[in-house]
């Protein structure tokens, strides 16, 4: 079971149940150049992901971090300078020693502190994998809450350090906290085109869509960003039909790929020009009382749907969510007739019918969503 207490996209170093972030007040390390070239490569060269050592530093039962914070949760981390190391440190071991020695100019410090527990001898926690992709940087946690053995309140924890290069100055970084034997697997790459010139160039915007294999169920569908990379989180293993999908290139579809426990996929796609075979259906989600009046809305949830037989429901086949302009896209679209919804939270969602016809390349359908 995937759990979701201690997910932390962010820039930020160290961030804490109730509140507390340790920001980095030292000097930043040299930029080392593995970082330097993340930050300059094109967008033609494929991705670089690396699965990252991890040095355990102490793990136990107990840890003093918060102990004395009524409700505490749980928090999971990065430290980066020796100031942060130390503070976190004397609150971690409740007296004043000095911290075990980190160079943090090669190391970064991960620290996940599961919360107060009501048995001992069975809770616990452990920093399991880190992968760095060019664009992210995955810290997968197992949290173990099953009750133990003994009757004592324990604060399990693992404080473990990795390679500064696994944690770059220029990679978001995320923390993932599954039960035992629940670890899902990633998919990330690059969808690049050819040009005329027979050079490749980075996508962006193109769409990356996973299916059941053998029929047209969708899984999941990510947009690329700028520089044409995508990533997915979170995918069950086993089998899939991936396909990437981009305005005035040809579609790469069908490709079966294979998603282990724990591992990043690394999967890029290259479309050449030539004739989309299918139409786009394209619009924006605004919510308001009016259409003049209302503002778009960023990550609307918009699902187009088959319809299915006399006496079955519609069969969901595509999703995606809106971009921060309100719009959503859907490539390569078979003609045929189609409904669709959109919903955001706080607002009535909205269901619409939609005709692709066999000669129209492009459908704008447009959603206004009242206010609930």
């Amino acid at each position: 079971m995937f759990r979701t207490k201690s997910v932390a996209w962010c820039w930020l170093i160290l961030m804490a149940a109730g509140g507390a972030v340790y920001a980095d007040e030292g000097p930043e390390p040299p930029q080392r150049a593995s970082d330097k070239a993340d930050a300059d490569r094109g967008g033609h060269h494929p991705p670089r992901c690396v699965d990252c050592p991890i040095i355990t530093i102490e793990q136990g039962e107990q840890s003093g971090f918060a102990a004395d914070t009524p409700g505490f949760l749980g928090m999971t981390g990065v430290i980066k300078d020796p100031h942060s190391w130390a503070e976190f440190w004397h609150r971690h071991s409740r007296d004043d020693t000095e911290p075990p020695r980190v160079d943090f100019r090669h190391w970064r410090v991960l620290v996940a502190v599961q919360g107060m527990q009501t048995s001992g001898c069975g809770p616990e926690i452990t920093i399991a994998h880190v992968h760095r992709c060019p664009t992210h940087s995955i810290v997968r946690v197992i949290d173990d809450e099953r009750p133990g053995t003994c009757d004592v309140v324990t604060n399990p924890f693992h404080i473990a350090k990795v390679p500064l290069e696994c944690l770059g100055r220029f990679t978001s970084i995320g923390f993932k906290s599954y039960a035992p034997g629940a670890v899902p697997g990633a998919m990330a790459g690059q969808v690049v085109g050819v040009n005329d010139a027979g050079e490749t160039i980075p996508l962006a915007e193109a769409t990356v869509r996973l299916a059941r294999p053998g029929d047209d169920a969708m899984v999941a569908e990510v947009r690329t960003n700028r520089d044409g990379y995508y990533q997915f989180h979170d995918l069950a293993p086993g089998p899939y039909a991936a396909g990437a999908f981009a305005m005035g290139y040809e579609p790469v579809v069908g490709v079966v790929v294979q998603i282990q426990a724990g591992q990043t996929l690394e999967q890029d796609f290259v479309l050449h020009p030539g004739s989309p075979q299918g139409g786009v259906i394209m619009g924006e989600v605004r919510g308001g009382l009016s259409w003049d009046d209302a503002e778009p809305l960023r990550r609307a949830h918009v699902v187009l749907f088959r319809a299915g037989g006399p006496d079955a429901p519609p069969i969901p086949i595509r999703e995606t969510e809106t971009d921060c302009d309100g719009l959503y896209r859907f490539f390569e679209v078979p003609p045929g007739e189609y409904e669709m919804v959109a919903a955001k939270l706080g607002f009535i969602p909205e269901r619409l019918n939609v005709v692709l016809p066999p000669d129209v390349e492009l459908v704008e359908q447009h959603f206004l969503l009242q206010p609930e």
